[in-house]
């Protein structure tokens, strides 16, 4: 067979032409076409109004034929970063329209992410309530079409109110965690060191705000304030969840508490980041080295001493003395510990000082792994490169509240 009959035969079951199509089944039959859609909010529509086959096609050509055609400013947005999965919502991802948009603070740094462009709510719905009425056969009365019609609209307009208030929270999670675990964090309280760890972590979302989800952007203009008090309560909330969290860590990994057992530096941060996308890296560890050096300067808690019980066990002294099994919680760890690591930071910003605290971090960290075991490990700059940026905020958000200059070094 020569290439013109090639070219105008039609591919075989299984072709890559052919499993490419939406128009042609697995067997290459036209009589049951393959619709793909990959518009949340047709995802939305289709659950509450499902379409014929032949209705879900031109639903999803009239969505095909605006997203090509509209301009960027009356489309949506959905930012993702090249490392994450292309799943979920986006598995069908190659039918969407993708662009390439720049986030890196520094030039000669290369970054990017995928940026997918999508009809909005309102034009979908629009598209939605247009071929509902025409694939219904039921619904023939104008009276009954204008109706439905009214009644979806208001239905929209709930829809789009609460669309344009959602975010994603898993990832504000996240973003709580990485700057809670942040070698530049100088105050660990629940009042002003929240305070401080919350104007970093916000001007952070400020800048990045595709983070949030396809809303993040109208969310952190001063329209969204409603939204941005929610945000602030997702990140207080973590906060609050990862102080109590790490102090249990840090004591545990001691193994001074009967049913503890001592952990390296390197398995304990392990322990802590696991679960968040926080990169390890050398300024990370030593870090942790100081909160450890601090749950053992301040103590967790408080080591257990022997009581006087009134009812001694069979064959011992009245007054015999019985050790408590249970550790006392010390109530004022993460205050000594916050005010050591304000000192601590505000030296390391004193040109006088900064050696000292220098040599401190040093011998720290040489003491731990004399103590709790020695380990390998060596970063990647890349994580050097992304913790730098996420530290440059807590530094901008301390630097007045300590009365601090920021040195370039990094202790």
């Amino acid at each position: 067979m020569n290439a013109a009959a090639n070219r105008g035969s039609r591919p075989a079951a299984g072709d890559v032409r052919q499993r490419n199509d939406p128009d042609m089944d697995a067997d290459g039959d036209d009589d049951h076409p393959e619709v793909r859609v990959a518009n949340p909010h047709a995802h939305t529509f289709l659950a509450t109004y499902p379409l014929s086959q032949k209705g879900l096609r031109m639903f999803v050509d009239m969505i095909q034929a605006f997203e090509s055609r509209a301009i960027e400013s009356s489309l949506e947005m959905h930012t993702r970063d090249p490392d994450e999965p292309d799943a979920g919502l986006f598995e069908h991802a190659v039918r969407k329209k993708r662009r390439r948009a720049a986030i890196s603070d520094d030039s000669q740094e290369e970054s990017f992410v995928w940026v997918y462009y999508f009809a909005p709510l309102d034009q979908v719905y629009t598209f939605g309530v247009l071929v509902k009425a025409a694939d219904d056969q039921q619904a023939t009365e104008v009276n009954k079409l204008v109706e439905g019609m009214q009644s979806m609209q208001r239905q929209l307009s709930k829809l789009v109110e609460k669309d344009r208030k959602q975010f994603n929270e898993e990832a504000v999670i996240n973003v709580a965690a990485l700057f809670f675990y942040s070698g530049a964090v100088a105050d660990y309280s629940a009042g002003e060191g929240t305070l401080m760890l919350e104007k970093a972590a916000m001007a952070y979302l400020r800048n990045y705000p595709h983070i949030l989800g396809h809303n993040g952007k109208n969310i952190m203009q001063p329209g969204g304030l409603d939204v941005q008090k929610k945000i602030k309560a997702v990140l207080s909330a973590k906060w609050t969840n990862l102080r109590n969290h790490l102090k249990e860590e840090l004591h545990a990994s001691t193994g001074k508490e009967s049913g503890t057992e001592m952990a390296t530096l390197l398995e304990l941060t392990f322990r802590l980041f696991k679960g968040y996308r926080i990169p390890i890296t050398e300024h990370g560890l030593r870090r942790i080295c100081v909160l450890r050096w601090c749950a053992l300067e301040y103590s967790v808690r408080t080591e257990p001493t022997a009581i006087v019980t009134d009812n001694p066990p069979d064959g011992e002294p009245e007054g015999h003395n019985q050790p408590r099994t249970r550790w006392e919680i010390n109530p004022l760890f993460w205050q000594k510990t916050s005010t050591f690591m304000r000192s601590l930071t505000k030296d390391f910003y004193n040109p006088d000082n900064v050696a000292a605290v220098i040599e401190f971090h040093g011998k720290v960290v040489e003491d731990d792994k004399d103590q709790f075991g020695h380990y390998e490990f060596e970063d990647d700059p890349k994580d050097r490169a992304d913790q730098k940026k996420v530290d440059k905020y807590l530094v901008d958000s301390y630097v007045s509240t300590l009365r601090v200059q920021p040195l370039q070094a990094t202790a």
